[in-house]
Order: C-alpha cells, then sequence, then structure tokens
C-alpha cells in the first residue's frame, strides 16, 4: 500500500533489532485503519523470514484458547488430525517446547480484549534469543 514504506522500514528495524529479550509490540487504533495490513506486510517480508526460523500468524478476534493454540501450531509444526483431540494446557506446552530456543515472530491479529492474551503469553518463551510478538488490535 502507499505511503506504508516508513511505517513497514521502521517495524521491520524494531524486529530485528539486536535485542536479545523477547520484547512485544503492539499496533493500535481504531478498526479499519489498516494495522493488519501493516502486520501482514512486515510478516510477508522475505528477510523477516529469513531473520525469524519460526514464524506464525493467527487473528485472535473470538477465538477460543484452543482454536488459538491450534491456529499458531497450524502455522509451526507438521499438522495432524490428531491434534484438534488435544487438550488446551496439552497444546500450550506443545507451542511452549517447539518454541523454545528458537527466535520466532508471532503476530496476534485482532486482539480486542486482554484475556487472550494473559492466557496465551505463558508459551512463549524468553530465551533471550530475540524473539519478537506483533499484536494488532
Amino acid at each position: 500500500m502507499v505511503g506504508l514504506e516508513d511505517d513497514v522500514l521502521e517495524i521491520k528495524t524494531w524486529l530485528c533489532s539486536f535485542s536479545s529479550k523477547l520484547e512485544v509490540v503492539s499496533l493500535v487504533g481504531m478498526g479499519g485503519i489498516g494495522k493488519s495490513t501493516l502486520a501482514r506486510m512486515v510478516y510477508d517480508d522475505p528477510l523477516i523470514k529469513y531473520h525469524f526460523g519460526i514464524c506464525a500468524w493467527v487473528t485472535v478476534k473470538d477465538r477460543q484458547m484452543k482454536g488459538l493454540l491450534i491456529g499458531l501450531l497450524d502455522d509451526i509444526v507438521e499438522f495432524t488430525d490428531e491434534i484438534h483431540e488435544k487438550h488446551s494446557a496439552q497444546l500450550a506446552e506443545m507451542l511452549y517446547k517447539r518454541l523454545r530456543f528458537n527466535r520466532y515472530l508471532i503476530v496476534l491479529d485482532d486482539v480486542w480484549t486482554t484475556e487472550n492474551w494473559d492466557h496465551i503469553k505463558r508459551c512463549f518463551s524468553d530465551d533471550k534469543d530475540g524473539s519478537r510478538i506483533l499484536l494488532t488490535t
């Protein structure tokens, strides 16, 4: 999109910064102003895919915890039908173990309540490897 290049560059620079700790950034604002589009442009950039060993995107909106976990795992691991039979706690453990000791970028799109964030943030390990989480509202 025209006019977003500077914003894309700024977010990419932040995501690829030399800070080793897990960091979270939020793109906030009214609905329909292009936050998800901006996040998608950053997420789809080949440099970002190269920089992060694991990338996952999930649209949060009204999903329950199990749906969020399955959405993230779908981008990260080879998906099997038996994953739907697992409980949220098992899925959370799978996600945590898969992300641990890897540099990852997680995009949580369309987050409007802290409830989902409060539950899912425990799945994101901070192994001081420069992982990032990008939230949009």
